[in-house]
């Protein structure tokens, strides 16, 4: 039981066919024909809301579609517990770990996973790891560790342009039964913070006040929400 309280996270409405591809096009491409690929090891490095966990999960919900078990674990939710809860993970055809630069310097995180690292690789099972900076960049210490990770398939994850974010925006808005305007977005492209996650954020804020007063998405209500 402990190895499935790791996937509380995972949500199946991250899909592959909702990721915002962007200059990811020969990432996607990959990532779909991960297990016809003999590489074990993959390294996806970008910087924050670039969709690293986004890719991981869709990842993991489409290996669950081929009849294959999928493990994801958040290691930066976990870096204040016990690396023992990452024992028996070859169990899994895939194994996603999402922040691993999270547990850098950590010692017993480092030799824990560079341990179930070898056990993957044994086991015939796959390997994704998500990190903000390149494995050349990493601080893990463990320099074994380090090279392997480094030795894996290595893509950067690309962040999306303001034409992308503003899709990902409408996306976001439909899902939540939302009109989202190209005036409005625009607008929140131009005057908040252009982080997507901060930007995702505003929009659940922009939902919730919208019900509460209801009123419609438009500038001046935008306006009127931010001051």
């Amino acid at each position: 039981m402990r190895q499935l309280t790791l996937n509380l996270h995972l949500s199946e409405k991250i899909t592959f066919d909702n990721f915002i591809v962007g200059e990811n096009l020969e990432l996607m491409s990959a990532l779909k024909n991960l297990f016809s690929n003999d590489e074990f090891c993959w390294y996806l490095w970008g910087e924050q809301s670039v969709g690293r966990t986004h890719l991981l999960q869709a990842c993991a919900n489409y290996a669950s579609q081929l009849q294959k078990k999928a493990m994801y674990v958040a290691l930066s939710d976990y870096v204040n517990l016990s690396p023992d809860i990452v024992r028996g993970m070859d169990q899994y055809d895939i194994v996603l770990w999402d922040d691993v630069d999270s547990i850098a310097g950590l010692n017993e995180w480092e030799v824990a996973l560079f341990h179930a690292y070898n056990q993957l690789q044994s086991a015939g099972s796959k390997l994704i790891c998500t990190a903000s900076m390149s494995p050349l960049s990493c601080q893990i210490q463990l320099p074994d560790f380090r090279s392997r990770l480094a030795a894996g398939v290595t893509y950067q994850i690309k962040p999306l342009c303001d034409e992308d974010k503003l899709t990902a925006l409408q996306q976001r808005a439909n899902l939540r039964g939302m009109q989202l305007s190209d005036s409005v977005g625009h607008y929140m492209l131009s005057h908040c913070s252009r982080n997507l996650s901060d930007l995702f954020a505003l929009l659940d804020k922009l939902d919730s006040a919208s019900l509460e007063e209801k009123r419609l998405l438009t500038v001046p209500f935008v306006k009127t929400v931010l001051s």
